[in-house]
């Protein structure tokens, strides 16, 4: 089984927190400046299907979830 490593995972996270952040800035007329703070917190590899009968080491195919809060400066 091949997994990303966590690093790029963050690294995915804090792009779409970058856009979510740039969106809420349009919304409040404002400009996002530098980043603030990233914590990476929940990480979990679990079975993509829940499937009777089959236990999740038997599942090749895994869903990854991380939780990263991320702070940006507004301008």
């Amino acid at each position: 089984m091949k997994v990303l490593p966590a690093l790029i995972l963050g690294i995915a996270a804090i792009a779409a927190a970058r856009e979510a952040a740039e969106q809420f800035a349009r919304d409040a007329n404002a400009d996002v400046g530098d980043l603030r703070r990233a914590n990476q917190g929940v990480f979990e590899i679990r079975a993509r299907d829940q499937a009777m009968g089959i236990t999740e080491a038997q599942q090749p195919v895994k869903t990854v979830r991380v939780v990263t809060t991320v702070d940006y400066y507004l301008r």
